[in-house]
């Protein structure tokens, strides 16, 4: 039975809606969200996941505390500054282009900085968004999803027919007589068939869109773990630092006070040069000290992409008198048995390591990231499958033509195109069978009455059936499908490494946490030990019971114990920061300050 236009005419007006309302839903939100469900995931239960912790900020505009900055400096001043920036970076850069210079020497990147350098102490939040902020390569992750997005977008929209509507105004002469024609088409292209092809690559997109989510994600967790590094190292090395100018100050009186009796010959030579020796050593220990807190403060700086000479204050994590005083106070009763200790953290208690083994399958994000590439190369191998089976495609064309000589042997009659409908039905069977491609075609085609054919007042209709077969001219189809399979394989080695790696980071970062904890109440102890010899020490000095040069070795001797418990408690919110990048949580241990 043929197909009518009349028949052609309705499918076609129901297909038109169809595409229009999916356009309309698919294009009109530059933010699609697809759902990333799949029941095929249950191959990769531990690591198939979707959950990311941090999603990807935009960018595209200032926040309202940097247009205010903008409006207080002036745009013109800020423009100069710019300029100003660039030209000092194409000095230093010669190699660098104006286009790319521009790119990163910009008005925003100003204002910002300016914002974060304003007086006043940066927490570690603070360096935290400034540095994600700043971040090349989280930056470069980010383009990355919205790239992965827009390849979703088309993956789904190749699942939809291809509708395409064409306008035609021509005029001409035929036999020395002119015509005018008008005519349109709407032409409908859906593919069948195409073996899970079209689905495979859809499938295929979303993965990739998840890997680059947790790829971000991952970037961030390994920039917090290094800003929170640098800020715990900047602010141990600034209060070793303190601490040995304090120190120096009093035995640089100590050493005036021992050469003025030395001069009178109430001490020894030797008890004058050992205070001396104390002293420099100290010096000497000093100067290492701004070495250690310079060094360290660059390595913020760096994070922070801040220049040599911007300097910001930072909010400690804890005061030392506090914390010595209460223990001191709970160290204080022999009769409580030891049991009074000092507790950093009051929250949740550790749990078991295999809860947080069980947390980083579910959270990890570069875990994440390599189960997600995996699946992408099961999908690549299933669309590369959907090529060697048959594509099956369907095409329909419809509309009108009207075409009409303008004159005739009354001037005062203008003939006009009479409309004629015409309309096309197009069916392709094609098979890649081991490398040829077997093809075979089906149209009706009916065309309108036209001035330029022979008989003007009727139209043409067609039918054609057609058989090809082209030799050996899609090999690469073939061998494709068994490259798929050897990613496979070498993406799932990657992905057990990757479970081998997070599992060894994940014990590390858990073991680590309970020595610090262990190293933590130790210290206490060592150091109220110190403070004891320090202040018998003094006394017995007062007393004129032991030479300066033993007091000063005291007072060395505590301020050893106390940079090192400095360094421990560097160490033991390092290892906090490093669990929770360990398990994939930011949020997991929280990270505050001492109370």
């Amino acid at each position: 039975m043929d197909i009518t236009p009349g028949i052609i005419k309705r499918y076609s007006a129901l297909l038109t809606l169809f595409v229009f309302f999916f356009q309309v839903g698919a294009f009109a939100d530059s933010d699609l969200k697809v759902s990333t469900g799949d029941s095929s995931a249950n191959e990769f239960r531990r690591t198939s996941h979707a959950a990311i912790a941090i999603k990807p900020e935009p960018t595209s505009s200032l926040p309202i505390d940097m247009e205010k900055s903008i409006s207080k400096i002036g745009k013109k001043a800020l423009k100069e500054r710019v300029e100003n920036l660039r030209r000092e970076k194409k000095d230093k850069f010669k190699e660098l282009t104006e286009g790319f210079i521009r790119k990163i020497v910009t008005e925003k990147a100003i204002v910002s900085k300016d914002e974060f350098l304003k007086p006043g102490e940066r927490n570690l939040n603070d360096c935290i968004e400034r540095a994600i902020q700043e971040h090349v390569p989280a930056k470069a992750a980010t383009e990355r999803i919205k790239l992965a997005k827009q390849r979703v977008i088309k993956a789904l929209r190749d699942l939809f027919a291809e509708a395409t509507y064409e306008f035609e105004n021509r005029d001409g002469s035929l036999s020395g007589q002119e015509f005018k024609g008008k005519s349109y088409r709407m032409r409908f292209k859906q593919p069948v068939f195409r073996g899970g092809n079209l689905w495979a690559i859809f499938q295929k997109e979303q993965a990739t869109l998840r890997g680059a989510e947790a790829e971000y994600t991952q970037i961030v967790n390994d920039l917090i773990q290094k800003v929170s590094e640098a800020y715990f190292e900047c602010l141990r090395a600034q209060i070793v630092q303190k601490d040995r100018e304090t120190l120096l100050r009093r035995v640089n009186k100590i050493h005036g006070r021992s050469r003025k009796m030395w001069d009178q010959g109430l001490i020894s030579e030797i008890e004058y040069l050992n205070v001396e020796s104390l002293q420099s050593q100290i010096e000497n220990d000093l100067e290492q000290a701004k070495q250690d807190y310079e060094l360290a403060y660059l390595d913020l700086q760096k994070e922070l992409n801040l220049d040599i000479a911007d300097r910001i204050r930072l909010v400690p994590f804890y005061s030392y008198k506090k914390l010595m005083a209460k223990a001191t106070k709970k160290n204080g009763k022999p009769s409580s048995g030891g049991k009074n200790s000092v507790v950093l953290d009051s929250g949740e208690p550790l749990k078991p390591l295999d809860e947080y083994i069980k947390m980083a399958y579910d959270h990890r994000p570069d875990l994440k990231l390599e189960a997600n590439r995996l699946r992408s190369n099961i999908m690549a191998k299933r669309a590369a499958l959907g090529k060697l089976l048959p594509q099956v495609n369907i095409m329909m064309e419809f509309g009108d033509l009207g075409e009409a000589f303008t004159e005739t042997a009354d001037p005062e009659v203008q003939m006009r195109p009479d409309y004629k409908p015409e309309w096309q039905t197009y069916l392709e069977l094609s098979w890649n069978f081991g490398g040829s491609t077997v093809k075979y075609t089906r149209d009706r085609d009916q065309n309108a009455p036209s001035v330029s054919q022979f008989q003007s007042g009727s139209g043409t209709t067609t039918r054609k059936d057609s058989f090809s077969v082209a030799i050996l001219d899609n090999i690469e189809d073939v061998y494709r499908l068994k490259e798929a399979q050897v990613e496979i394989m070498d993406e799932f080695v990657k992905l057990e490494d990757k479970e081998r790696e997070v599992i060894k980071e994940v014990k590390e970062a858990y073991f680590n946490y309970k020595r610090a904890v262990i190293q933590f109440q130790s210290q206490i102890k060592q150091l109220l030990y110190r403070i004891r010899q320090a202040q018998l020490q003094k006394h017995k000095l007062e007393q004129n019971e032991i030479q300066a040069s033993e007091y000063i070795q005291a007072e060395n001797e505590l301020l050893e114990e106390k940079a090192q418990f400095h360094k421990v408690m560097a160490e033991y919110y390092s290892a906090r920061v490093a669990l929770n990048r360990a398990v994939g949580l930011r949020g997991m241990l929280p990270v505050k300050e001492w109370e």
